[in-house]
């Protein structure tokens, strides 16, 4: 079954201004991260998953130049970019990733995958017991699991968070 990598990626981040674009060695963050979840072994698909905001127009471009997908959604409901994006390709495990985090580690990502599959998990994720650090979080789940997000919190910071309330 497809594996679909959901990588959430902005320019609006406020807490460095347009992170995702700066450069090292040449190329953008937002590069750097693509490539290296490119060597991932168990990830099928991986659709950048950016905001409808003309700001965003430069973080499609730069996926798009690199043979990726791009889904555009709501710019403060990321729950709901996710829900929107799953749905469109109709996937049953999502992995989780943030263009906050330009140094995550593709093979922790690619272990978790290999655990979640092997024990059929609805979550499996190296935050809720922090065991990597900061920069290093990872989440997988199924998609069913996503959707009931929204019946069970009404809560804005877990639509902004994502997996917060799980």
């Amino acid at each position: 079954f497809m594996i679909l990598c959901i990588f959430q990626a902005r320019i609006g981040s406020k807490r460095i201004k347009n992170k995702i674009l700066k450069k090292i060695y040449g190329k953008t963050i937002l590069e750097h991260q693509l490539l290296r979840f490119a060597r991932s072994k168990m990830i099928t698909k991986l659709v950048v998953a950016t905001t409808k905001n003309k700001n965003d127009d430069v973080t499609e471009k730069i996926a798009s130049d690199l043979g990726y997908d791009v889904f555009r959604g709501d710019a403060t409901n990321v729950l709901k970019r996710y829900i929107d994006c799953a749905k469109l390709y109709n996937t049953k495990t999502i992995v989780r990733a943030c263009g906050d985090d330009p140094l995550i580690d593709i093979e922790i990502i690619d272990q978790m995958i290999r655990i979640q599959k092997k024990n059929n998990y609805d979550f499996v994720s190296n935050v809720v017991n922090r065991t990597f650090p900061l920069g290093l979080d990872s989440t997988i789940l199924k998609t069913e699991i996503l959707n009931k997000i929204p019946t069970l919190t009404k809560d804005q910071y877990h639509y902004e968070n994502v997996v917060t309330y799980l």
